[in-house]
């Protein structure tokens, strides 16, 4: 079984951020599993897809690789620029792809882990992660 995840990060210079809502009501960033014998990148473009972006260029390294207590990875990259698609796959699971801002995405994502989050955007920011 792959124990793997990819996330898209984009956040433009009014700190907004490409997220998706998702039926009930939680914003997420993009992203999802990875398939067997699909590379992270490939995961990374299949899912933004299926989710409603587009990814135009990006950093093709992880910028930072979260691991849990049953040993799942989730691989964070940092996309440097992200069109939103006028029709994709997957309207199925009623998602919708926009941008919003930190504090909205905190609120609507309860369980999200929003020290971390903030954290991650101010070393972002501050230059701490290189994008």
């Amino acid at each position: 079984m792959n124990k793997k995840a990819v996330v898209g990060f984009y956040i433009n210079e009014n700190k907004q951020i490409a997220v998706v809502t998702r039926k009930d009501g939680r914003i997420s960033l993009p992203g999802g599993k990875v398939e067997e014998n699909e590379t992270l990148l490939d995961a990374l473009l299949r899912e933004c897809e299926e989710e409603g972006w587009k990814i135009i260029s990006l950093r093709v390294d992880p910028i930072y690789i979260k691991t849990d207590e049953t040993g799942y990875e989730t691989h964070w990259f940092y996309i440097h620029k992200i069109e939103r698609l006028e029709e994709y796959k997957d309207k199925s699971r009623n998602l919708f792809p926009f941008v919003t801002d930190i504090d909205t995405l905190i609120r609507c994502s309860p369980g999200f882990n929003n020290d971390f989050l903030v954290r991650f955007i101010d070393d972002l920011f501050s230059g701490t992660i290189q994008r």
